[in-house]
């Protein structure tokens, strides 16, 4: 794929998230860090589709990846990161400002793994 000036830095701002993600859940905020690695992945995929000159505005996230790959490993991970950010999946009456959704430590230390594994792939891809 195509390689260009600027994603270095755009890749390090990325694996900076990812790494400040893993450092907000071993402190126990694992809403905070589940939030760090969505802004990571989407980031790593819009740094992917703008090398390729691919738009993936109004895409769910799984959507954005599948037009990179066929890899069901890949997609998933993908879906699952979207559907925990879906405000159609946000119970109703939960508004602006009340308390987050609880993140258990299993599911932020599983967001991490999946967002390292999407970041890795949009890496892999931009080489």
């Amino acid at each position: 794929m195509n390689s260009g000036y600027g994603h270095n830095e755009k890749l390090e701002s990325i694996y900076a998230d990812l790494k400040q993600a893993d450092e907000q859940n071993s402190i126990g905020k694992y809403g905070d860090s589940v939030t760090l690695v969505e802004s990571a992945v989407r980031k790593a995929v819009l740094l992917l589709e703008e090398t390729n000159n691919v738009t993936g505005f109004g895409k769910k996230l799984q959507d954005r990846f599948a037009a990179f790959t066929d890899d069901f490993k890949i997609i998933n991970a993908a879906q699952v990161i979207e559907n925990l950010f879906d405000p159609a999946l946000i119970p109703t009456g939960f508004d602006q400002g009340t308390e987050e959704p609880d993140i258990s430590p299993g599911h932020a230390e599983k967001m991490i793994l999946y967002g390292k594994k999407l970041v890795e792939f949009v890496n892999d891809k931009l080489i």
